[in-house]
């Protein structure tokens, strides 16, 4: 009988962990005391997370899949349509939490569930300029926008967050884009291409992604660009048009998608192309992506039209090691 290493032409080997390289590899796992296998490749899926208590569209969000933050957001009830409730979630089910003092939607977010931002949104009349702060408990008043705005998207931490394109009242699509410090905002320079309808956006203030979106002077829905923290360059579009995006992740490892024309849609970047990946259970528009500082393999969609209360987890393609058993 052959053995293992006439096989595979090394011995097993003693290692903390599998090297990475080669599907049905065999180690002995020095930490466990045993053998492990690296086995087949799982494919990318989505899986159904706890659901929202209070409905929210065009929410603003932030965090990572198993703490994310959810505030604001289109609730459907009159007079303004808009709510100021604050959710958290802990990778299993979402918690109230304090409420926003501005009451809008169609707002963006940036951050971590401990130190997030919120800011722009629609007043219903009107947009707003107004940005808060939270602290994993309280919102504060943080800087003001430069311009009003709703529509557009957000990107970065609390202390270093990017602003992209939108809505000016009354109507007008910007291309403007500004940055904030953790105290103030200041513009810098402007997209490529003005979009608003909620395009997406992921990443640092000094390497992000724009994406999708829509508005009068918005020739296609797949446009992307890069941002380098000064400027924006043309990107490779992605495979289908985004209007009403979710996004998440940073340039190099990120995901986004769903909106018109392709609810249910996903696609990965991985700082150069755009690649398909597993189709969400429940087509949205609208909706929060969720994932910085994590990367693309372990996002979280939330809300969004039309249940504004649904949430799905997204677990990308990986290797899946298994402990070889004498059973």
């Amino acid at each position: 009988m052959a053995t293992y290493k006439e096989i595979q032409g090394t011995a097993v080997q003693s290692l903390t962990s599998s090297t990475g390289t080669e599907q049905g590899q065999i180690w002995y796992s020095t930490p466990a005391g045993n053998l492990k296998l690296q086995g087949y490749i799982s494919t990318a899926s989505w899986a159904t997370g706890g659901s929202l208590n209070t409905k929210h569209n065009g929410a603003a969000a932030a965090g990572a899949q198993t703490a994310a933050l959810v505030a604001g957001g289109n609730d459907g009830l009159p007079p303004n349509y808009s709510t100021t409730a604050t959710e958290e979630y802990n990778g299993t089910s979402w918690a109230s939490v304090n409420s926003r003092s501005v009451s809008v939607f169609n707002g963006s977010g940036s951050g971590s569930q401990t130190a997030a931002l919120a800011f722009g949104g629609n007043l219903y009349p009107g947009v707003s300029s107004a940005s808060e702060e939270y602290d994993g408990t309280n919102w504060t008043t943080g800087g003001t926008l430069g311009t009003a705005r709703d529509s557009g998207c957000g990107f970065g931490t609390q202390t270093s967050s990017v602003m992209a394109g939108g809505y000016i009242a009354p109507g007008p699509t910007t291309s403007a884009s500004e940055e904030y410090n953790g105290s103030s905002w200041a513009a810098g320079n402007p997209l490529l291409t003005a979009r608003s309808e909620q395009p997406g956006g992921f990443g640092t203030q000094t390497a992000g992604v724009v994406f999708g979106g829509g508005g009068v002077g918005m020739p296609n829905p797949a446009l992307v660009e890069d941002y380098n923290g000064t400027s924006y360059t043309a990107a490779n579009n992605t495979n289908v048009g985004h209007t009403g995006c979710w996004s998440a992740g940073t340039q190099l490892d990120g995901i986004g998608g769903g909106g018109a024309p392709t609810p249910t849609s996903a696609e990965l970047y991985n700082g150069t192309n755009w690649t398909v990946t597993a189709s969400l259970a429940t087509g949205r528009a609208g909706a929060n992506g969720l994932g910085t500082p994590s990367t693309a393999s372990a996002a979280l969609v939330s809300a969004g039209e039309p249940s504004r209360v649904v949430t799905e987890e997204y677990t990308g393609a990986g290797v899946v090691t298994q402990t070889i058993t004498s059973s």
